[in-house]
Protein backbone atom coordinates (compact mmCIF):
# COMPACT_ATOMS: atom_id res chain seq x y z
CA UNK A 1 0.00 0.00 0.00
CA UNK A 2 1.18 3.23 -1.02
CA UNK A 3 1.92 6.02 1.68
CA UNK A 4 0.07 8.99 0.96
CA UNK A 5 1.63 12.46 1.86
CA UNK A 6 -1.81 14.49 1.40
CA UNK A 7 -2.78 16.97 3.96
CA UNK A 8 -5.80 19.69 2.69
CA UNK A 9 -5.23 23.09 1.78
CA UNK A 10 -7.14 24.22 4.75
CA UNK A 11 -5.46 21.64 7.22
CA UNK A 12 -2.24 23.00 5.99
CA UNK A 13 -2.89 26.43 6.25
CA UNK A 14 -4.58 25.91 10.21
CA UNK A 15 -1.34 23.93 11.32
CA UNK A 16 1.11 26.42 10.38
CA UNK A 17 -0.80 29.61 11.84
CA UNK A 18 -1.63 27.81 14.82
CA UNK A 19 2.04 26.78 15.27
CA UNK A 20 3.73 29.82 13.96
CA UNK A 21 1.25 31.91 16.78
CA UNK A 22 2.47 29.54 19.39
CA UNK A 23 6.02 29.99 18.62
CA UNK A 24 5.44 33.68 18.70
CA UNK A 25 4.18 33.95 21.63
CA UNK A 26 6.78 31.61 23.60
CA UNK A 27 9.13 33.66 21.71
CA UNK A 28 8.10 37.21 23.12
CA UNK A 29 7.38 35.62 26.71
CA UNK A 30 10.89 34.25 26.86
CA UNK A 31 12.22 37.69 26.33
CA UNK A 32 9.96 39.44 28.37
CA UNK A 33 11.04 37.22 31.05
CA UNK A 34 15.33 37.61 30.39
CA UNK A 35 14.71 41.37 29.41
CA UNK A 36 12.32 42.65 32.13
CA UNK A 37 11.91 40.16 34.65
CA UNK A 38 15.42 38.31 35.37
CA UNK A 39 17.01 41.06 33.45
CA UNK A 40 19.65 38.60 31.62
CA UNK A 41 19.59 37.97 28.16
CA UNK A 42 22.22 35.75 26.18
CA UNK A 43 23.34 34.29 23.23
CA UNK A 44 20.41 31.67 23.24
CA UNK A 45 17.44 34.14 23.61
CA UNK A 46 19.45 35.69 20.20
CA UNK A 47 19.42 31.96 18.21
CA UNK A 48 15.59 30.99 19.22
CA UNK A 49 14.71 35.01 17.92
CA UNK A 50 17.11 34.46 14.71
CA UNK A 51 15.75 30.69 14.24
CA UNK A 52 11.47 32.07 14.51
CA UNK A 53 12.85 34.81 12.11
CA UNK A 54 13.44 32.01 9.75
CA UNK A 55 11.01 29.95 10.55
CA UNK A 56 7.90 32.20 9.94
CA UNK A 57 9.78 32.81 6.45
CA UNK A 58 8.99 29.00 6.07
CA UNK A 59 5.36 29.35 7.28
CA UNK A 60 5.11 32.42 4.77
CA UNK A 61 6.53 30.06 1.87
CA UNK A 62 4.46 27.17 2.55
CA UNK A 63 1.19 29.57 2.40
CA UNK A 64 2.09 30.67 -0.71
CA UNK A 65 2.44 26.62 -1.48
CA UNK A 66 -1.19 26.18 -0.78
CA UNK A 67 -1.94 29.35 -2.74
CA UNK A 68 -0.18 28.35 -6.20
CA UNK A 69 -1.70 24.64 -6.10
CA UNK A 70 -0.12 22.53 -2.37
CA UNK A 71 -2.82 20.36 -1.65
CA UNK A 72 -4.13 20.08 -5.49
CA UNK A 73 -3.55 17.49 -8.11
CA UNK A 74 -0.96 18.66 -10.14
CA UNK A 75 -2.62 18.55 -13.42
CA UNK A 76 -5.15 21.02 -11.61
CA UNK A 77 -2.75 23.38 -12.21
CA UNK A 78 -1.45 26.12 -14.48
CA UNK A 79 2.72 25.99 -15.47
CA UNK A 80 2.68 29.38 -13.89
CA UNK A 81 1.41 28.00 -10.70
CA UNK A 82 3.56 24.73 -10.90
CA UNK A 83 6.16 27.17 -11.41
CA UNK A 84 5.77 29.15 -8.69
CA UNK A 85 4.51 26.41 -6.24
CA UNK A 86 7.73 24.73 -6.77
CA UNK A 87 9.69 28.15 -6.19
CA UNK A 88 8.20 28.64 -2.95
CA UNK A 89 9.48 24.92 -2.23
CA UNK A 90 12.69 25.52 -3.05
CA UNK A 91 13.12 28.53 -0.48
CA UNK A 92 11.26 26.84 1.91
CA UNK A 93 13.39 24.05 2.25
CA UNK A 94 16.72 26.10 3.22
CA UNK A 95 14.96 28.07 5.64
CA UNK A 96 13.10 25.41 7.44
CA UNK A 97 17.07 24.13 7.89
CA UNK A 98 18.43 27.05 9.12
CA UNK A 99 15.51 27.59 11.95
CA UNK A 100 15.57 24.30 12.86
CA UNK A 101 19.39 24.44 12.89
CA UNK A 102 19.15 27.77 15.08
CA UNK A 103 16.43 26.55 17.56
CA UNK A 104 18.59 23.32 18.49
CA UNK A 105 21.75 25.53 18.93
CA UNK A 106 19.90 27.48 21.24
CA UNK A 107 18.84 24.71 23.40
CA UNK A 108 22.13 23.55 23.91
CA UNK A 109 23.98 26.96 24.20
CA UNK A 110 20.86 27.80 27.29
CA UNK A 111 21.96 24.57 29.16
CA UNK A 112 25.99 25.57 28.77
CA UNK A 113 24.63 28.95 30.91
CA UNK A 114 23.58 26.51 33.79
CA UNK A 115 25.96 23.70 33.65
CA UNK A 116 29.15 25.07 31.22
CA UNK A 117 31.45 24.65 34.87
CA UNK A 118 30.84 20.90 34.35
CA UNK A 119 33.80 19.91 32.22
CA UNK A 120 32.34 16.38 30.84
CA UNK A 121 28.71 18.46 30.07
CA UNK A 122 30.86 21.21 28.49
CA UNK A 123 32.77 18.77 26.22
CA UNK A 124 30.04 17.35 24.83
CA UNK A 125 27.95 20.49 24.25
CA UNK A 126 31.04 21.58 22.70
CA UNK A 127 31.24 18.34 19.96
CA UNK A 128 26.90 18.53 19.77
CA UNK A 129 26.90 22.40 18.43
CA UNK A 130 29.62 21.65 16.01
CA UNK A 131 27.89 18.91 15.07
CA UNK A 132 25.10 20.92 14.42
CA UNK A 133 26.56 23.89 12.63
CA UNK A 134 28.38 21.77 10.67
CA UNK A 135 25.11 19.99 9.50
CA UNK A 136 22.58 23.29 9.18
CA UNK A 137 25.42 24.58 6.85
CA UNK A 138 25.50 21.08 4.75
CA UNK A 139 21.58 21.05 4.58
CA UNK A 140 21.24 24.66 3.33
CA UNK A 141 23.80 24.41 0.50
CA UNK A 142 22.95 21.43 -0.55
CA UNK A 143 19.29 22.52 -0.22
CA UNK A 144 20.24 25.59 -2.25
CA UNK A 145 22.08 23.81 -5.29
CA UNK A 146 20.11 20.56 -5.32
CA UNK A 147 20.08 21.21 -8.93
CA UNK A 148 22.05 22.91 -11.47
CA UNK A 149 21.37 24.93 -12.72
CA UNK A 150 19.72 26.21 -9.68
CA UNK A 151 16.65 27.52 -11.82
CA UNK A 152 15.73 23.55 -12.56
CA UNK A 153 13.96 23.26 -9.23
CA UNK A 154 11.31 25.18 -10.21
CA UNK A 155 11.60 25.22 -14.05
CA UNK A 156 10.78 21.89 -14.55
CA UNK A 157 10.71 21.85 -18.39
CA UNK A 158 14.42 23.75 -18.53
CA UNK A 159 17.79 22.73 -19.18
CA UNK A 160 19.68 21.23 -16.03
CA UNK A 161 19.44 18.09 -13.64
CA UNK A 162 19.38 17.41 -9.95
CA UNK A 163 20.08 15.18 -7.30
CA UNK A 164 17.94 12.35 -6.44
CA UNK A 165 15.57 14.00 -3.45
CA UNK A 166 14.84 10.56 -1.74
CA UNK A 167 18.13 9.31 -0.06
CA UNK A 168 19.20 13.17 0.69
CA UNK A 169 15.81 14.03 2.45
CA UNK A 170 15.68 10.26 4.03
CA UNK A 171 19.18 11.36 5.26
CA UNK A 172 18.82 14.69 6.41
CA UNK A 173 15.50 13.69 8.41
CA UNK A 174 17.27 11.00 9.95
CA UNK A 175 20.45 12.73 11.16
CA UNK A 176 17.76 15.56 12.80
CA UNK A 177 15.88 13.01 14.86
CA UNK A 178 19.18 12.34 15.71
CA UNK A 179 20.50 15.28 16.56
CA UNK A 180 16.71 15.93 18.56
CA UNK A 181 17.55 12.94 20.70
CA UNK A 182 21.09 14.39 21.71
CA UNK A 183 19.79 17.61 22.60
CA UNK A 184 16.89 16.23 24.52
CA UNK A 185 19.41 13.84 26.34
CA UNK A 186 22.04 16.06 26.91
CA UNK A 187 21.23 17.91 30.18
CA UNK A 188 19.38 14.83 32.00
CA UNK A 189 22.28 12.95 33.53
CA UNK A 190 23.19 16.34 35.45
CA UNK A 191 19.81 17.09 36.62
CA UNK A 192 19.52 13.77 37.48
CA UNK A 193 22.64 14.07 39.77
CA UNK A 194 21.67 16.76 41.40
CA UNK A 195 21.08 16.90 45.35
CA UNK A 196 17.11 17.69 45.09
CA UNK A 197 13.57 16.28 46.51
CA UNK A 198 12.74 13.32 43.63
CA UNK A 199 9.71 14.98 42.60
CA UNK A 200 11.34 18.35 41.70
CA UNK A 201 14.54 16.71 40.15
CA UNK A 202 11.81 14.73 37.75
CA UNK A 203 9.65 17.88 37.25
CA UNK A 204 13.33 18.88 36.06
CA UNK A 205 13.86 16.77 33.84
CA UNK A 206 10.35 16.57 32.24
CA UNK A 207 10.84 20.08 31.08
CA UNK A 208 14.50 20.42 30.06
CA UNK A 209 13.00 16.99 28.05
CA UNK A 210 10.43 18.71 26.31
CA UNK A 211 12.62 18.30 23.22
CA UNK A 212 11.61 14.60 22.76
CA UNK A 213 7.97 16.16 21.62
CA UNK A 214 10.24 16.94 18.48
CA UNK A 215 11.55 13.75 17.64
CA UNK A 216 7.78 12.24 17.59
CA UNK A 217 6.96 15.54 15.08
CA UNK A 218 10.57 13.73 13.36
CA UNK A 219 8.90 10.41 12.85
CA UNK A 220 5.38 11.23 11.91
CA UNK A 221 7.51 13.62 9.23
CA UNK A 222 9.13 11.05 7.55
CA UNK A 223 6.23 9.11 6.12
CA UNK A 224 5.62 13.04 4.06
CA UNK A 225 8.95 12.88 2.99
CA UNK A 226 8.95 9.94 1.65
CA UNK A 227 5.54 10.27 -0.07
CA UNK A 228 6.85 13.43 -1.77
CA UNK A 229 10.57 11.99 -2.77
CA UNK A 230 8.72 9.56 -4.75
CA UNK A 231 5.79 11.63 -5.71
CA UNK A 232 5.14 12.30 -9.51
CA UNK A 233 1.73 14.09 -7.94
CA UNK A 234 3.71 16.85 -6.12
CA UNK A 235 1.46 18.98 -5.32
CA UNK A 236 -0.64 16.73 -3.66
CA UNK A 237 1.27 14.67 -1.76
CA UNK A 238 3.91 17.25 -0.64
CA UNK A 239 1.72 18.84 1.67
CA UNK A 240 1.72 16.73 4.64
CA UNK A 241 5.39 17.03 4.37
CA UNK A 242 5.21 21.21 4.49
CA UNK A 243 2.45 21.00 7.53
CA UNK A 244 5.09 18.71 10.36
CA UNK A 245 8.09 20.54 8.91
CA UNK A 246 6.60 23.55 9.94
CA UNK A 247 5.22 21.95 12.95
CA UNK A 248 8.79 20.61 13.92
CA UNK A 249 9.74 24.01 14.11
CA UNK A 250 7.55 25.10 16.03
CA UNK A 251 7.58 22.78 18.49
CA UNK A 252 11.53 23.11 18.80
CA UNK A 253 10.86 26.73 19.26
CA UNK A 254 8.65 26.13 22.11
CA UNK A 255 10.62 23.56 23.78
CA UNK A 256 13.08 25.48 24.03
CA UNK A 257 11.92 28.52 25.87
CA UNK A 258 9.42 27.03 28.35
CA UNK A 259 12.02 25.94 30.87
CA UNK A 260 13.06 29.79 30.91
CA UNK A 261 9.43 31.11 31.93
CA UNK A 262 9.01 30.21 35.55
CA UNK A 263 9.97 33.23 36.61
CA UNK A 264 7.80 35.41 34.20
CA UNK A 265 4.41 32.60 35.50
CA UNK A 266 6.11 32.98 39.86
CA UNK A 267 5.83 36.98 38.80
CA UNK A 268 2.59 37.39 37.21
CA UNK A 269 0.84 33.90 38.61
CA UNK A 270 2.44 33.98 42.54
CA UNK A 271 -0.34 31.81 43.51
CA UNK A 272 0.70 28.93 41.34
CA UNK A 273 4.13 28.88 43.58
CA UNK A 274 2.20 29.45 46.94
CA UNK A 275 -0.29 26.68 47.20
CA UNK A 276 0.14 22.81 46.16
CA UNK A 277 3.97 23.16 45.16
CA UNK A 278 5.46 21.52 48.04
CA UNK A 279 6.55 18.11 48.04
CA UNK A 280 5.64 15.67 50.96
CA UNK A 281 9.27 16.51 52.69
CA UNK A 282 8.26 20.17 52.98
CA UNK A 283 10.55 21.27 49.65
CA UNK A 284 9.51 23.60 48.09
CA UNK A 285 9.15 23.86 44.24
CA UNK A 286 9.51 27.68 44.40
CA UNK A 287 12.99 27.62 45.20
CA UNK A 288 14.10 28.13 41.43
CA UNK A 289 12.48 31.43 41.18
CA UNK A 290 13.54 32.53 37.73
CA UNK A 291 14.33 30.57 34.65
CA UNK A 292 17.94 29.04 34.39
CA UNK A 293 20.16 31.26 35.78
CA UNK A 294 17.94 32.10 38.79
CA UNK A 295 17.24 28.53 38.65
CA UNK A 296 21.09 27.53 39.55
CA UNK A 297 20.71 29.66 42.83
CA UNK A 298 17.81 27.93 43.70
CA UNK A 299 19.39 24.50 43.21
CA UNK A 300 22.59 25.75 45.58
CA UNK A 301 20.08 26.89 47.98
CA UNK A 302 18.47 23.45 47.86
CA UNK A 303 21.92 21.99 48.21
CA UNK A 304 23.18 23.91 50.69
CA UNK A 305 19.68 23.07 53.11
CA UNK A 306 18.66 26.94 52.57
CA UNK A 307 15.02 25.62 53.30
CA UNK A 308 12.52 26.43 55.53
CA UNK A 309 11.50 23.73 58.37
CA UNK A 310 8.02 24.08 57.55
CA UNK A 311 7.69 25.05 61.54
CA UNK A 312 5.09 27.93 61.43
CA UNK A 313 6.31 28.86 57.67
CA UNK A 314 9.06 31.56 59.42
CA UNK A 315 12.15 30.53 57.46
CA UNK A 316 13.86 29.52 60.45
CA UNK A 317 16.34 27.13 59.37
CA UNK A 318 17.25 23.92 61.64
CA UNK A 319 21.30 23.78 62.93
CA UNK A 320 21.64 21.31 60.89
CA UNK A 321 20.73 22.87 57.82
CA UNK A 322 22.77 26.15 58.93
CA UNK A 323 25.54 24.05 59.49
CA UNK A 324 25.92 22.21 56.34
CA UNK A 325 25.36 25.48 54.70
CA UNK A 326 28.78 26.77 56.01
CA UNK A 327 30.59 23.60 55.05
CA UNK A 328 29.07 24.04 51.04
CA UNK A 329 31.50 27.10 49.55
CA UNK A 330 29.63 29.47 47.88
CA UNK A 331 28.85 29.63 44.53
CA UNK A 332 31.50 31.16 41.86
CA UNK A 333 31.05 33.17 38.34
CA UNK A 334 31.04 31.05 35.28
CA UNK A 335 30.97 33.51 32.22
CA UNK A 336 28.11 35.69 32.98
CA UNK A 337 26.22 33.49 35.44
CA UNK A 338 26.87 31.36 39.00
CA UNK A 339 27.89 28.31 39.18
CA UNK A 340 25.10 25.73 39.52
CA UNK A 341 26.23 23.47 42.96
CA UNK A 342 29.50 22.74 43.99
CA UNK A 343 29.01 19.51 45.19
CA UNK A 344 27.56 18.50 41.96
CA UNK A 345 29.89 19.60 40.34
CA UNK A 346 32.63 17.32 42.13
CA UNK A 347 30.68 14.38 41.73
CA UNK A 348 30.01 14.45 38.12
CA UNK A 349 33.08 16.61 36.14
Amino acid sequence: MAISGHASPSATLAVIFTSSALAIFAVVLRLWTRLLIVRQPGCDDLLVTLSLFFTLIFAVCVSFEVYYGLGRHIETLTKHDLTQLCLWLWISVWNYYIGLGLAKLSIVVQCMRIFGHIKGFRIASYVLSAIIVAFTIFSTFISIFLCQPVSRFWNLEGPGKCIDRLPLWLFNSAFTMLADIAVTVLPLPVLKSLQLPARQRYILMGVFGLGGVICIVSIVRLSGIYATSVAKDVSWENSQAALYSNLEAAVGIIASCVPTLRAFVKTYFPRLFTSGSAGSDGTELSDFSGGYDRMKVGAVRVTAGELDTGSGGDGTKSKAMMEHRERVPTPRPYGSTEELVPAVTREVS
